[in-house]
């Protein structure tokens, strides 16, 4: 419970659990930018889309967390950049 209501306090992330973010939105599509034929189909925890930018948060369960992003294993490395090749294809004018 510690944990979880740090993250919530972090006025970095009050934006992510503010009006207009949202929970588990599915995505789903064809990722051409990341090789021809690639199709995704996932889960994103939390999502907000602003004006000019688009936030996506995925929650891991590892512990301990990674110390650096070097250290992120890379399969979830994968995920997000198809995630983020998927909402660029969307919102092509948006920094994902």
């Amino acid at each position: 419970v510690t944990q979880a209501m740090t993250v919530l306090a972090f006025p970095e992330f009050a934006p992510v659990f503010g009006p207009g973010s949202r929970a588990e939105v599915s995505i789903a599509g064809l990722t051409p930018t990341m090789g021809a034929g690639v199709a995704i189909s996932g889960q994103i925890d939390r999502l907000l889309i602003t004006q000019h930018a688009i936030w996506v948060v995925d929650y891991k369960t590892h512990r301990p967390p990674p110390v650096s992003p070097d250290d992120v294993p890379k399969i979830y490395v994968r995920q997000m950049a198809a995630y983020r090749a998927a909402l660029r294809m969307i919102y092509p004018h948006h920094q994902v």
